[in-house]
């Protein structure tokens, strides 16, 4: 790195190892000062760069611009910029073993683990823990200090104590709890950044019972998934008896059900540590219903009579894929504007926004979440053909990706002459503008058009375009960037 002639701005560059050497790409800041911390370190394979951006403005929604721009010999520079809101986001609090767990007065230690929160930008997150207790036989929502049955502790002492609030785990003994007595522990995850306090909270509902069943824990803290991956429902269980498991759906109302065994397989092994067991559910992938919800259920049984000894619960939530979607594309002629409209796509209401990346002949012609694509009509990589499909890959914020095509167009082909005009006259209008991947992608179209292997200038071009697009450092992709100062 090294700082320009104003003295508060910086210069940051790197060649891409194509063998050439002729391109110089740096970052610098256009909000004006020293704003901006800028890193660039090589993957392991040499020929590839992460950079990482940290802007030293306010933490709590300033606007800033990040400009790139890239030279090529005898061009101009090609400058594109980046809008990115610097916004620090809340920290995740996060509990293992499920949202309601029944357990025996007798059954020893409790850990109630919240080892797994986490701060989304790495700020330090402190820990608070609270309980409330009330008769397990309400409907109402616990409402009362939590008060300690432990004979060794002091009558009428409330817990967790002070010395335990702040731990990550919450540790203590299940003789705390009075049987009958339902009690709600909320943990409240905080984070300072930028000078601004963020927190918010989670909870789990304890049953207390007499006796020493079985603790049974659902480890796996995530409830909603997609239906074309493998989805694996883990619990810990702890019992001074050998123990069989079964999970299967239940029948309830609001919920669709499966075969168990149709659908996947399940499994029990011992712990790491003494007297406990991991019993794991694995659901094949494609078996569960896009936006379908079910109940799963857990059983745990003696070993050798079969009396049962708990059943607990727990919620799976499928995400819809993304359906109906509709692309309309018309006529065209090679480089004059045309329309692409993407309607009636549909995903899960986590799922947005949609992102849709136009493809002709698996060239990446623009990705935009806008309906409406206006783009120049691309040439086409086949001269004898006239006609094209265009094809379009959606994708949602949840990884699901489907791939639509166009009803079939036809293409009014330019002479190489005239394309190379026309890609020229884009390319200017791009620069012009600042839209570094439109510059680079019309330099494509121009090699497309003339077919020739002679553009040694302009084919180096190419290059570039997919590191721009890997670095996501196109305007339309700026949604991308999250920057939190701190």
């Amino acid at each position: 790195m090294q700082p320009k002639a104003c003295g508060d701005e910086w210069n940051t560059w790197m060649k891409p190892s194509v063998g050439v050497g002729e391109w110089d790409t740096w970052i610098k800041p256009r909000v004006g000062g020293d704003e901006w911390d800028t890193w660039m370190q090589p993957k392991a394979c040499g020929d590839e760069w992460n950079t990482w951006m940290k802007p030293r403005v306010g933490g709590g929604g300033k606007t800033v611009t990040l400009a790139v721009s890239v030279t090529l010999n005898t061009f101009e520079p090609i400058t594109s910029t980046v809008v990115a809101k610097v916004v620090c986001r809340k920290p995740v609090p996060v509990i293992t073993g499920g949202s309601e767990v029944e357990v025996g007065v007798g059954s020893g230690q409790i850990i109630i683990d919240g080892s797994r929160t986490f701060d989304p930008e790495n700020a330090e997150v402190t820990y608070k823990w609270e309980c409330l207790q009330g008769p397990a036989s309400s409907s109402e929502e616990p409402a009362n200090n939590c008060i300690s049955h432990l004979p060794s502790e002091s009558i009428n002492i409330t817990f967790p104590t002070d010395r335990e609030k702040s731990k990550a785990n919450l540790t203590f003994d299940a003789a705390r709890f009075s049987a009958g007595r339902k009690y709600k522990f909320i943990l409240t995850a905080t984070s300072v950044k930028g000078g601004t306090t963020f927190n918010d909270t989670i909870s789990i509902m304890y049953t207390a019972v007499d006796g020493n069943m079985p603790l049974v824990e659902i480890l796996t803290t995530k409830r909603k998934f997609r239906s074309d991956v493998v989805i694996i429902i883990e619990a810990r269980l702890r019992s001074s008896v050998q123990v069989v498991t079964e999970w299967s759906f239940v029948e309830d109302t609001g919920y669709d059900t499966k075969n168990i065994t149709a659908v996947g397989k399940q499994t029990i092994s011992p712990g790491r540590v003494t007297n406990t067991y991991i019993s794991q559910l694995e659901i094949s992938k494609d078996t569960l219903s896009a936006g379908a919800k079910y109940k799963v259920k857990l059983r745990v049984s003696h070993v050798s009579n079969s009396s049962i000894f708990i059943e607990t619960c727990t919620e799976i939530a499928v995400y819809e894929d993304i359906t109906g979607c509709t692309i309309n594309a018309r006529d065209y002629a090679e480089y004059d504007m045309t329309a692409i409209e993407f309607l009636g796509c549909a995903t899960d209401s986590e799922g947005y926004p949609l992102t849709y990346t136009l493809q002709l002949s698996s060239q990446i012609l623009a990705t935009t979440s806008d309906t409406i694509l206006k783009i120049p009509g691309p040439p086409l990589k086949d001269r004898t053909l006239t006609n094209a499909t265009f094809t379009v890959i959606v994708r949602n914020s949840v990884g699901q990706v489907k791939t639509f095509e166009s009803q079939e167009v036809k293409v009014t082909k330019k002479s190489k002459e005239v394309a190379a005009l026309a890609a020229e006259s884009l390319i200017a209008e791009a620069e012009s503008t600042g839209d570094i991947v439109a510059a680079l992608t019309h330099l494509n179209n121009k090699i497309t058009s003339l077919q020739t292997t002679e553009m040694k200038d302009v084919k180096k071009a190419l290059t570039f375009i997919k590191d721009i697009r890997e670095n996501q450092l196109s305007p339309m992709n700026a949604s991308k960037f999250h920057l939190c100062n701190f």
